[in-house]
């Protein structure tokens, strides 16, 4: 038996454990705050065991869920700096560095180093989404011909 986590792009995930099984959903407020709505489900079962394990998977998760928070904090506050740069904090995080990179495909001007003025974020965004629709299609036309 083994852990297992599986997300859904853009923003839910669940997690398979041995004893129960939890639904994650990810909502954001704005450019600072995410809401997570969370919620487990178990089928009934009152063996020893399973009171063990379930303490357990709760007892880590805990544990794991309080290092995030505080690694999240963190890197917020590192954002505000000009020593901040962008990348993954581990190879073995997988689905993260999957995220970050659907993000920055479906919003561009993501991977700009520079923040752009706000009132020029959308178009910004448009242009290079455009330019990378042309570049996609261009591929495609190459390979008909």
């Amino acid at each position: 038996m083994h852990w297992s986590y599986y997300r859904l792009w853009p923003n839910l995930a669940f997690d398979i454990y041995p004893d129960q099984m939890d639904f994650m959903q990810f909502i954001p407020i704005n450019y600072r705050k995410t809401l997570i709505r969370e919620i487990p489900y178990a089928l009934p079962d009152e063996r020893r065991e399973m009171k063990a394990a379930r303490y357990l998977n709760w007892r880590i998760n805990r544990e794991v869920n309080a290092e995030d928070t505080e690694l999240i904090n963190f890197v917020q506050e590192g954002m505000e700096t000009s020593a901040y740069s962008s990348g993954p904090l581990a190879e073995s995080e997988i689905c993260l560095i999957d995220s970050a990179e659907k993000i920055r495909n479906s919003i561009p001007v993501s991977r700009l180093e520079v923040e752009p003025d706000s009132d020029e974020i959308v178009k910004i965004n448009e242009e290079l989404l455009e330019n990378k629709d042309k570049k996609v299609k261009n591929i495609f036309d190459k390979k008909k011909t």
